[in-house]
């Protein structure tokens, strides 16, 4: 039944009027997207950070590594949010 609209015009809606598709915004930079892989690639690996030493306040590497990248994490994609936004 809706085999007809599979190969429908993207520019007109289900009974064939003329949709505007208002303007086009820019496509942000791929710089900015790599601020939101880097958090899942810096703890990908564990065997990179799985280790004892050095300790912070008698906590080893592995833990206090993974406590900090939470707050980076958490900046890095705060600051593509601004980006992107601010690139619009």
């Amino acid at each position: 039944m809706l085999a007809h609209m599979k190969h429908a015009n993207p520019h007109r809606n289900s009974v064939g009027r003329e949709v505007d598709q208002g303007p086009r915004l820019p496509r942000p930079p791929v710089s900015w997207y790599l601020l939101l892989v880097l958090p899942y690639l810096a703890l990908l690996y564990p065997p990179l950070y799985s280790r004892y030493e050095p300790t912070l306040f008698s906590f080893p590497f592995f833990y206090w590594y993974q406590f900090l990248w939470v707050p980076l994490s958490a900046l890095s994609t705060g600051l593509a949010y601004y980006l992107m936004k601010r690139g619009r």
